[in-house]
């Protein structure tokens, strides 16, 4: 008896790097300090900054409240469907290297990207929020649109933080700083990141039916 193997082999999209820009100034970022990126199946991009030691959660202001205006934010637009890995990690030998072990880098991901364009519009009653909710719908701005929650990255041991997410076409928007606890009377440390992103193509149906036909027939009997 014989066994004769089948092998599927799949197309893989060519990876592109995308072109990732950072914007000073309040702007459509929701931050002082934002990035974005327009991205596709196959493409990636990296970029590095800094943020302080607890943008992301600060403690003292109770359970999951991140401060908006030293965390840093990432509006990612997708133009098709993928798989997106996002990943961040502390920097050792940036401008901020005294403060390199401080840093437990978090995130959090939201549907959407802020329709403000500007922040500081002298509106004493509808002006931009200085913090927000790092698990949850969040609102940077009264007039602003909700930010929808999808998910998030609790990190307070590691260098570095990494989640992958199924992703729509869309827009989308990364919240982005240190978790480590802070302490009363104290300034919290600015931090140097850096983070990459990919976006990977999602199988169709059609290539999973016949992953799963070459699968049933991988051994078969030959006469």
């Amino acid at each position: 008896m014989k066994l004769k193997i089948i092998i599927l082999l799949t197309s893989a999209v060519a990876s592109q790097a995308a072109v990732v820009t950072t914007n000073p100034g309040a702007a459509a970022g929701a931050h002082s300090n934002f990035w974005n990126a327009t991205m596709a199946a196959g493409d990636s991009t990296s970029f590095s900054g800094d943020f302080s030691s607890w943008a992301w959660h600060d403690t003292d202001l109770g359970s999951n409240v991140g401060w908006r205006h030293t965390a840093d934010w990432f509006e990612l637009t997708l133009t098709t469907d993928a798989l997106i890995t996002f990943e961040l990690n502390r920097v050792t030998d940036g401008p901020n290297s005294a403060n390199a072990e401080s840093l437990f880098p978090s995130f959090t991901l939201y549907r959407g990207i802020s329709d403000i364009s500007d922040l500081n519009d002298g509106d004493a009653v509808n002006e931009d929020r200085h913090i927000f909710n790092n698990i949850a719908d969040t609102q940077i701005h009264p007039d602003a649109i909700v930010l929808e929650y999808i998910g998030h990255v609790d990190n307070t041991t590691e260098s570095s933080a990494s989640q992958s997410f199924t992703l729509t076409a869309g827009s989308y928007t990364f919240a982005m700083g240190g978790n480590t606890a802070s302490q009363v009377g104290l300034t919290a440390l600015p931090t140097d990141y850096s983070a990459t992103i990919s976006a990977a193509a999602i199988p169709e149906p059609s290539s999973l039916v016949l992953i799963a036909i070459s699968s049933i027939g991988l051994l078969r009997r030959r006469r």
